[in-house]
């Protein structure tokens, strides 16, 4: 019986170095996943700073750009406002000129009828004065008018 109970002893002995020799084996693969993991952890971790920081670069950039594009919003609709203004004044300097240049025809024309009027009033008095038998051409007939006067 002491003989089977040694036996017995030395199967257990030998199952429990089989179970500690596999467990072993168990540690030793969960160590190398552990540093293969801490390793892949470590490279994640610094893909992340690098984009964490690309991010924060390109935010600032964005915030930069979009400052710059207000800035030139506010520039565009004060140049704008601006340009208005001159087509404005431009308007109502071109109807100002035109209805200038309105009166001053009518002004010209009722010159121009004035004027030939007393052409005729003159041209008939200058050939009053006339000696017999000479005829004047009209401006002949306003110098000898103008000279007479």
């Amino acid at each position: 019986m002491l003989y089977f109970s040694i036996r017995d002893m030395e199967n257990l002995i030998e199952d429990l170095k089989s179970k500690v020799l596999k467990a072993e084996n168990r540690v030793k693969g969960v160590e190398a996943r552990s540093a293969l993991l801490s390793y892949t952890n470590l490279e994640l971790n610094d893909a992340l700073n690098f984009l964490s920081g690309k991010t924060q670069s390109l935010e600032a950039s964005l915030h930069q750009t979009d400052n710059a594009k207000i800035e030139t919003t506010k520039k565009l609709g004060i140049r704008i406002k601006v340009i208005a203004d001159l087509v404005l004044k431009l308007t109502i300097k071109r109807e100002r000129l035109q209805k200038q240049i309105s009166s001053l025809t009518i002004e010209n024309k009722i010159s121009t009828e004035k004027f030939w009027k007393s052409e005729k009033q003159d041209s008939v008095r200058a050939t009053s004065r006339i000696p017999s038998g000479e005829v004047l051409t009209k401006s002949a007939a306003r110098y000898q008018a103008n000279k007479l006067s």
